[in-house]
C-alpha cells in the first residue's frame, strides 16, 4: 500500500493500533447508518482496511521467522 502512496508523491501511511481501529469502525459504520445508500460502501472500506491488516500481520510474522 505504501508503495502504492510513493507512486503518486503521497506520504506513508502509519500503522494504527486497536483503539484507532475501533474508532475508524465506529465511525464507518455511523456513516453508513447516517447516510442512506452507504451501507456497502462503508463495508468495502472496512473490508479493505481489514485486508491490507490482515496483509501486513502475516508479512511481519513471515520477517520474524526469517
Amino acid at each position: 500500500m505504501n508503495a502504492e502512496r510513493a507512486e503518486n508523491d503521497l506520504e506513508p501511511l502509519e500503522p494504527i493500533g486497536l483503539h484507532e481501529a475501533r474508532h475508524t469502525f465506529a465511525s464507518l459504520m455511523i456513516a453508513a447508518h447516517l447516510m442512506p445508500g452507504k451501507e456497502e460502501e462503508a463495508a468495502a472500506l472496512l473490508d479493505a482496511y481489514l485486508e491490507r491488516t490482515e496483509t501486513a500481520t502475516r508479512l511481519a510474522q513471515l520477517s520474524k521467522a526469517t
